[in-house]
């Protein structure tokens, strides 16, 4: 059986609530566990960031910047 396809068509938002550094990003998904609005899609990639897929539903509460390091993933 093959995987599982997901397909999801990211909101387009006026302000970008979250950046997630690449090159930082431990890919642990701590942030979209801790999210109350579920803004991110994990990453297909075994260990690469989640993407943020809702970015306008953003709360800007900070528990996903809580949840990790500050220096990979900023809120505006």
């Amino acid at each position: 059986m093959s995987d599982p396809k997901v397909f999801a068509i990211a909101d387009q938002a006026i302000v970008d609530p979250i950046t997630i550094v690449p090159e930082l990003c431990t890919g642990c998904n701590l942030c979209l566990h801790v999210c109350p609005v579920d803004l991110f899609l994990p990453n297909h990639d075994k260990g690469g960031p989640p993407h943020v897929l809702y970015p306008g539903e953003c709360w800007y509460e900070g528990s996903c910047v809580d949840a990790v390091s500050y220096t990979h993933l900023r809120a505006h």
